[in-house]
């Protein structure tokens, strides 16, 4: 289960079951350990989404409760919901559901030792590869674009601070692709059209469009990165950057064709 508060707080929660339990029995431990929780934190008005038809409408009073199995439960969920100023109980599709999926996946997988504390699970999310989120002690932060080097050497010709021989040779090859038009940084292209350059958060919006925006057709990190540079665009690190949004696009891996072929040949 997984509460979430309206400061989009995410507190995850997960039980493991020690004893033989239907699927049914345990979407209902898992609705009751929701609730449960939000009652220990004080919590007087609650939304219930759970992918499970069968739980959400027979709290809802639309279908019976026959199975001897859960009639129990059921007594307990309504005891329960009535400690509740105001709660309201949707169904939400699966799709939409991976966090709690995940969470069921993690408590069926791992042993929970009997001795010992287990302390919550952080998962933090990272754009960047973790030697680029690592930052020497004095060492200077700037917001400069990675163009920023080709820019000032094309308006005023000057050249990095501390820059050495070599530095400055690349950085003159560099610059003879691109050119200054508007008071914006353009790429040389093959085809005879300039490619504006966008920094990160451009280049970040650019790909969420194109990829999963209005007429979005989700595809592959190659011709992600064709079709933006089509459209005009262009930032160094493109096609790495379409590729690893694909990878994390959630539509994506579901909706993925299953790949049968062993990846190595039988013999």
């Amino acid at each position: 289960a997984l509460l979430i508060s309206p400061n989009d707080v995410f507190t995850p929660l997960a039980a493991k079951l020690s004893f033989e339990a239907t699927n049914n029995i345990t979407e209902y431990e898992a609705c009751i350990l929701a609730l449960e929780a939000a009652l220990e934190l004080g919590i007087e008005e609650l939304e219930v989404y759970g992918d499970s038809a069968l739980i959400i409408c027979q709290i809802k009073g639309q279908w019976k409760t026959r199975d001897e199995k859960l009639i129990p439960y059921h007594a307990y969920l309504e005891t329960l919901a009535r400690e509740f100023r105001r709660i309201d109980f949707f169904y939400l599709s699966r799709v939409k559901n991976h966090y709690a999926d995940a969470l069921a996946m993690l408590a069926s997988m791992v042993e929970v030792p009997e001795v010992g504390d287990v302390k919550p699970l952080v998962v933090e999310c990272r754009n960047q590869p973790v030697y680029c989120c690592a930052i020497r002690n004095g060492e200077p932060e700037d917001d400069h674009p990675w163009y920023h080097d080709i820019w000032i050497y094309l308006k005023e010709g000057e050249y990095p601070e501390g820059a050495s021989h070599n530095d400055r040779r690349t950085l003159r090859r560099l610059a003879s692709h691109y050119i200054i038009c508007g008071n914006r940084l353009y790429r040389r292209s093959y085809e005879g059209i300039h490619l504006l350059c966008v920094n990160e958060i451009e280049a970040e919006k650019i790909i969420q469009e194109v990829h999963e925006g209005v007429g979005g057709p989700h595809m592959n990190g190659f011709m992600l990165a064709k079709k933006i540079m089509r459209l005009g665009y262009y930032w160094s690190t493109m096609e790495r950057d379409c590729q690893l949004h694909v990878k994390k696009c959630h539509n994506c891996q579901i909706f993925a064709q299953k790949k049968h072929q062993p990846s190595m040949p039988l013999t």
